[in-house]
């Protein structure tokens, strides 16, 4: 797609907007993360069994689920900008309260309002990513922002470790909390919800977004698709079938991969840090070159495809694997295909989404793909031998392949309905 503006614009875009949002997001999956850090040291603590950590870890996830539509049509209809300042608020004081819990029960708790706070963050960005991004940056911004999520674990892993090492899990709790709601202060001074209201935005600047963000929103009349019509579609649905099957991997094996670590090296929480924050750096790296490759082309679904096959193959292939080395290094190749596809995933849901329906779709979507963190864990504890957690990552390879299918079925369905919409624009008009 080529753009309307001969010479490029400045990037405030990025910086204020793009930039500032991933800070959001990278302390947002901090704070819902570092519980994974702190599971070896609440188990012997609290006296918790391998099930009861796993019900903790998904725990998050079912308040997470709820907040999805109803915190992306808020966004939509009312303010993206101030459902992130006040979901970014929430998640932080709930997160600080995790370090003064001291039963099963309470943890519960605590975890399921800290997903109820931050369900409503991520369908506001794409809101925000529609009315802010020209359709061939959209890769790579969702990519920008969704490398918070193997960025967390490089920078969780090894901070987590030697907070808790240093002091213990209750203040790294704390502390980790305290970044989300100073983000959310500031939020409210950086962040505008469209750029047409955005006056320290050059006209420069404004007018290039508005001429290539392909849609037009509160500036102009669009043909709008009924609601119910769109959430009815049947590619809204596999769209929210392919993130299911892929985030019950994702999330099952970054809240597992520090035990994991951990029973192959046996070292300090330091060390299982240090070690845990290699795979998802390999995946933020990969993420990052996926992301400019599916912009640059304009494609999107085999930059999806090819690397959730790589990562599910990894993780059925783990399974059958029992030296310390060799696993390790499938942990590895594991974390690039499960963090790889991000980029070109969601701006491939852009695409296949009505634009009036951006926040609640996206997070009808979402919500289908978080439910794999209310599953994953459990699962994961469920289909383990019982001394090694990791032995049940296998059942992740089969749901990130059925995954990578699905993707290509839609893949398929896409370039169909492309050739058919190309062939009716050049069909010549019947006499």
């Amino acid at each position: 797609m080529r753009l309307k503006s001969g010479n490029q614009p400045p990037k405030t875009r990025w910086y204020r907007i793009g930039l500032f949002l991933f800070l959001v997001y990278l302390f947002a999956f901090i704070d819902r993360s570092n519980i994974g850090m702190a599971a070896p040291s609440m188990t012997s603590e609290l006296g918790l069994t391998s099930k009861e950590m796993g019900l903790l870890l998904s725990a998050f996830f079912w308040g997470y689920i709820l907040t999805q539509m109803p915190g992306g049509w808020i966004a939509q209809r009312f303010s993206a900008k101030w459902v992130i300042i006040t979901a970014s608020t929430f998640f932080g004081i709930f997160s600080c309260l995790t370090g003064f819990m001291q039963s099963n029960e309470s943890l519960v708790a605590v975890r399921f309002l800290l997903g109820l706070a931050e369900g409503a963050m991520w369908p506001s960005f794409m809101v925000l990513t529609i009315k802010w991004f020209p359709v061939n940056e959209r890769a790579q911004i969702s990519g920008l922002f969704l490398l918070a999520i193997p960025l967390s674990s490089v920078i969780l892993s090894p901070l987590a470790g030697w907070m808790i090492d240093t002091w213990d899990w209750k203040m790294m709790f704390f502390l980790q909390a305290l970044p989300p709601i100073l983000l959310a202060v500031f939020a409210i001074f950086l962040l505008a919800d469209d750029p047409m209201e955005d006056k320290r935005l050059s006209e420069k600047e404004r007018e290039f977004i508005l001429n290539n963000r392909g849609i037009q929103i509160n500036d102009g009349p669009t043909q709008k698709q009924p609601f119910i019509k769109s959430i009815l579609s049947s590619r809204l649905w596999v769209l929210g079938l392919i993130y299911l099957f892929w985030l019950t991997g994702l999330y099952a094996y970054g809240l597992w991969l520090p035990t994991v670590v951990k029973s192959i090296n046996g070292g300090t929480l330091t060390t299982v840090g240090m070690l845990s924050a290699i795979p998802p750096l390999l995946g933020a790296i990969a993420m990052f070159l996926n992301s400019r490759l599916s912009d640059r082309n304009m494609t999107r679904g085999k930059y999806v495809i090819r690397p959730l096959t790589l990562g599910g193959t990894a993780l059925l292939v783990s399974h059958f694997i029992h030296d310390p080395v060799l696993s390790y290094l499938l942990l590895c190749i594991s974390a690039i295909g499960i963090y790889t596809p991000f980029g070109a995933w969601w701006a491939w849901c852009l695409d296949n989404i009505p634009p009036e329906h951006t926040g609640s779709h996206n997070g009808f979507i979402n919500l289908f793909g978080n439910f794999g963190g209310v599953i994953g864990p459990p699962i994961v504890a469920l289909a383990s031998d019982g001394s090694n957690v990791g032995s049940g990552f296998y059942i992740l390879g089969f749901g990130m392949l059925l995954a990578a299918l699905l993707s290509v079925l839609l893949s398929f369905s896409t370039n169909r309905d492309s050739k058919s919409l190309e062939q009716s624009y050049m069909k010549p008009p019947s006499l």
